[in-house]
């Protein structure tokens, strides 16, 4: 009786394990993931209206990393990943780089690579089609019996959206502070339009991705002289240098976040601003928002208020 115990106990245990507890299957991560494959590359994961499949875009200077087989940060991925673009600027594609990526039926080879290592697309499907216009990347197509097709085109740098990049949506410039798996954020940088009305929203979407607007940079609008009423969204977090200082039309700031502190406040951020104007603040943070708002510059003729 315990012999037929143990066994039904033994089988329960081996189909859990089989089913939950080995499987190398792994959720993909969100359009936009980055991460760092050699001292001056990066790899971006990408399923959005720039690409047709999910894919990986390989951007930098220079040469990947070598990796031991399945150690690749993308191999959890392999039988999700259907597309790698190696960006204009890489050199080499190192030892294992590859391996394993059973999805991978389309590989886009910029012009720039020289060297891929003879281990780097070991165990990937034999269905591969090179998208390459060099002799080497053919040659190396050929002599591990993968199919070339000429005449593409390495999509452009500038549509991947890495730490430091800017861009520009309704009437306000915004620059990537943050760009990590599950934490993208933004801070505004400027303006690019005579608006007289702004708001900054919570979060904006970049390419299908979330950014959380989490700070106003040092002179983010110094001296805009159109500007008359701002909204500042509930998600930041800091307000910098001079942000708003000789902003002399500027008569009305509401302020939803709650997340501001005397410390993120930076020096002169609302100093020379309209003699007139109004700060409203949420009404639980008034004692302390008003204490700092005005030791930012506010002119004491101004009110702030809830």
């Amino acid at each position: 009786m315990n012999l037929k115990k143990n066994t039904i106990a033994l089988v329960v245990i081996l189909c859990f394990i089989a089913g939950t507890g080995f499987s190398s299957k792994a959720a993909l991560p969100q359009s936009g993931t980055t991460g760092k494959c050699g001292k001056d590359v990066s790899w971006t994961y990408l399923d959005n209206q720039w690409v047709y499949q999910p894919g990986l875009y390989i951007d930098g200077n220079g040469a990947l990393y070598d990796y031991d087989a399945g150690k690749a940060p993308w191999y959890k991925y392999s039988e999700d990943l259907h597309e790698i673009v190696i960006g204009d600027g890489v050199t080499r594609i190192g030892k294992n780089a590859f391996y394993g990526m059973k999805g991978i039926n389309r590989l886009i080879l910029s012009d720039s690579v020289v060297q891929i290592d003879d281990t780097a697309l070991d165990g990937c499907s034999k269905d591969l089609v090179f998208c390459t216009n060099t002799n080497y990347g053919k040659e190396y197509a050929e002599k591990h019996n993968y199919k070339v097709v000429e005449g593409y085109a390495v999509p452009s740098e500038g549509k991947v959206i890495t730490k430091g990049s800017n861009v520009s949506m309704d009437c306000l410039n915004y620059t990537v502070t943050t760009r990590t798996e599950g934490k993208n954020e933004v801070s505004v940088i400027g303006m690019n339009s005579k608006k007289r009305n702004v708001v900054i929203p919570a979060s904006i979407d970049i390419n299908g991705v979330d950014y959380k607007v989490t700070a106003i940079a040092d002179k983010a609008f110094k001296g805009n002289c159109t500007i008359t009423k701002i909204v500042i969204g509930k998600n930041v977090k800091s307000i910098g240098r001079q942000a708003f200082y000789n902003c002399k039309e500027l008569r009305n700031v509401i302020i939803k976040t709650k997340l501001l502190s005397a410390r993120r406040v930076k020096s002169k951020a609302f100093k020379k601003m309209n003699a007139t104007a109004k700060v409203k603040v949420p009404k639980k943070k008034f004692k302390s928002y008003k204490k700092f708002i005005y030791q930012r510059g506010l002119n004491n003729k101004s009110k702030v208020i809830y």
